[in-house]
């Protein structure tokens, strides 16, 4: 019970280090880093370029192709 050991330390008086801190920090970083390569891989796609697009754009703006949605 970690987070339970982490909150009776706080309310302690005791703060987290620094290192645990930065950790959390770089934790939420890598994370959204990943969540957003995720997104550009399975994204929507041009089925005529296969570049990324915005879900509900009626036109390509890589190549010009009319999408329907």
């Amino acid at each position: 019970m970690p987070i339970l050991k982490e909150y009776i330390s706080i309310e302690s008086g005791n703060l987290p280090k620094d290192e645990d801190v930065f950790g959390a920090l770089a934790a939420i970083f890598l994370g959204l880093v990943g969540l957003a390569i995720l997104a550009s891989i399975f994204g929507p796609k041009c089925p005529k370029c296969g570049k990324p697009i915005q879900s509900g754009v009626k036109v390509c703006p890589h190549c010009g192709a009319i999408l329907e949605w």
